[in-house]
């Protein structure tokens, strides 16, 4: 055999267990933001179905003035019957119980790429802005959430 053929004979045996190991479906480390006082908010894919698990460790409100406990929760960007975007967010260190749906803010809608979901932070000030780029839209969606005792108002 010559050289040429046994490196072309590697190269096929290596190929099907990188195919196999880059079809493994692709975890997103949690995003997380750390408010001026201490607290913070992450957000990680869960392990089942296409929703978030949302961990804030102080009290949260939303610009909207929704008011956000500290806990647990599973998160979801959805459209409501008006066909808006809001966050739906479900606690689940408080029995289950849901929380209104939280307006979102589409912040751009052109010129994003397509493919799997990616969520992250941007701490502005007091607050820690969630930027969602939900799974195969081309669209980001954005809310903004400050801890309930802070003295910095919600940027407007």
């Amino acid at each position: 055999m010559t050289a040429n053929t046994v490196l072309l004979l590697v190269f096929l045996g290596a190929l099907p267990s990188y195919a196999q190991d880059t079809a493994k479906p692709q975890t997103q480390p949690p995003a997380t933001c750390l408010f001026p006082g201490g607290g913070t908010m992450s957000l990680a894919p869960s392990a089942i179905g296409k929703t978030y698990r949302l961990v804030a460790s102080d009290e949260l409100v939303t610009i909207k003035g929704i008011n956000v406990p500290a806990g647990d929760y599973t998160v979801l960007p959805a459209k409501d019957s008006h066909d808006s975007w809001v966050l739906t967010m479900r606690s689940e260190s408080g029995g289950g119980a849901e929380l209104p749906p939280v307006p979102m803010y589409v912040v751009a809608t052109n010129g994003l790429p397509g493919g799997s979901a990616a969520v992250f932070f941007a701490r502005k000030g007091a607050s820690c802005t969630m930027h969602w780029l939900p799974e195969n839209l081309k669209v980001l969606l954005s809310l903004e959430f400050r801890q309930k005792n802070a003295d910095v108002p919600v940027m407007q």
